[in-house]
């Protein structure tokens, strides 16, 4: 992953990391991508940006705590993830 370090983001300007195919296993539609842009690491949270193209899949958050704010939202069953 890629990481980000200045203190304020320009979302029109952000250079994305290449995207990265979604693994086959979580896949249940389409073929997704997703690229992520740390901004902030430490040992106890880690702080970025994330986007997806269009598909559904599985994700598994056991271990961590995850706020999303979506922005530009693809149409209703254009795009999702279900928690495992």
């Amino acid at each position: 992953m890629k990481t980000q370090t200045t203190e304020h983001v320009d979302a029109a300007r952000i250079s994305w990391p290449a995207p990265v195919p979604i693994s086959a296993e979580r896949v249940i539609t389409g073929e997704p991508v997703a690229s992520t842009l740390v901004l902030e690491e430490t040992p106890t949270h880690q702080l970025g940006l994330w986007q997806v193209s269009p598909g559904e899949f599985v994700t598994d958050h056991a271990g961590y705590v995850e706020y999303i704010q979506s922005r530009g939202c693809a149409p209703p069953g254009a795009s999702s993830s279900r928690a495992a």
